[in-house]
């Protein structure tokens, strides 16, 4: 959970952040992962400004850590646009982007996409029953057993 609290901090006096009180939901008793830190953060900031830039009215994100048999899932939910039906499937790939020219360069969910693969674990999308959309991660929990070093706790 630090990573995502450091996040969080991090980019709480971006204007983009205006207006969103994230409601953190820290519900895994374990969240230990073996990865850099530095590119978790980058996953997190990567999905959260997506998120946050995809809000207009109705500000709300929502940030929920469970533990599903040994990996800690991970869901950052917003009340923003959404994702068109059509372009679910290509939200990962290099380049999408539904942001008009000079807004972005459509690869923070790509590279997010490579980092959550890298440590075993999966990233998928989907809209919600209302506004918006969820970004769910999976990642592997850190065993202890991974060649030494150290986990880190996402």
């Amino acid at each position: 959970h630090e990573v995502i609290l450091a996040t969080l901090k991090m980019l709480e006096p971006q204007p983009l952040m205006a207006g969103i009180e994230p409601d953190i939901l820290l519900r895994a008793e374990r969240d230990t992962v073996w990865a850099d830190p530095n590119q978790l953060q980058q996953v997190f900031l990567n999905i959260i400004i997506n998120a946050a830039d995809a809000m207009e009215a109705e500000k709300s994100l929502v940030i929920m850590t469970s533990v599903a048999g040994n990996t800690i899932r991970i869901k950052i939910k917003d009340t923003g646009t959404g994702i068109p039906e059509k372009d679910i499937d290509g939200i990962f790939d290099p380049f999408y982007t539904t942001k008009p020219p000079g807004k972005g360069t459509g690869l923070g969910l790509s590279v997010s996409y490579t980092i959550i693969k890298e440590l075993g674990g999966t990233i998928r999308a989907e809209n919600n029953p209302g506004p918006g959309a969820t970004i769910t991660l999976d990642i592997p929990l850190y065993n202890g057993e991974s060649g030494g070093g150290v986990g880190h706790r996402a």
